[in-house]
């Protein structure tokens, strides 16, 4: 479960001997971070959740059961066929078609068996953290594009609402997959965030 992987967050930076973090999490990673920031606060100094979100929705839950759906009865080829279309605008998906099906085969060889996979699934979204998340206090920033259709714009809106003098920034395009889309701007805001809270 989700408090299980940030056990192993923490395990990963006391092995290192790194004692505070400022963290950026996409999606899945942003959520490990909320759940280690509200048990051990000391040990993160910042956030930046990208693709989060507060609670599991209906329209989030629907998404991830055909996602599952697709690798249980259509197998890991389907299931990687169409990820680009979770994570993707449909302008990116077209200009690198070729490369994306290039890819393809090597990348479905890469993932975690499937028994991890849809157990990955069930446990994120079976965490919610809610309105505990107003406890937070690290510096947050809530990063999500207009038109992400895997966790849609609503979930960032309400998990910045949630948390006390969270910062925002929308991406006006991008998918789920901004960072991928346009990474020189994705980089500038995040890193302009983290130079104003490591300079204060």
């Amino acid at each position: 479960d989700v408090k299980l992987m940030g056990d192993d967050l923490l395990a990963v930076l006391d092995d290192l001997d790194i004692e505070k973090v400022h963290c950026v999490g996409h999606a899945v990673g942003a959520v490990i971070a909320q759940e280690v920031a509200l048990r051990h606060p000391e040990r993160i100094a910042s956030i930046v959740m990208v693709g989060a979100w507060a609670k599991v929705d209906p329209y989030f839950r629907r998404v991830f059961e055909i996602r599952k759906d697709l690798l249980k009865h259509c197998g890991r080829m389907a299931y990687v066929r169409a990820m680009p279309l979770f994570l993707n605008t449909s302008e990116w998906v077209s200009r690198n078609m070729a490369e994306i099906e290039k890819g393809e085969a090597a990348f479905a060889d890469h993932l975690p068996p499937d028994d991890i996979l849809l157990s990955r699934i069930d446990a994120f979204c079976a965490y919610e953290a809610g309105d505990a998340l107003a406890k937070l206090r690290c510096p947050v920033l809530v990063c999500s594009a207009i038109d992400d259709h895997l966790v849609p714009i609503h979930c960032a809106h309400e998990l910045a609402a949630l948390i006390p003098g969270a910062e925002t920034h929308y991406f006006k395009t991008g998918g789920h997959s901004m960072s991928q889309t346009d990474p020189e701007l994705f980089n500038s805001v995040v890193l302009g965030f983290l130079d104003k809270v490591t300079a204060a």
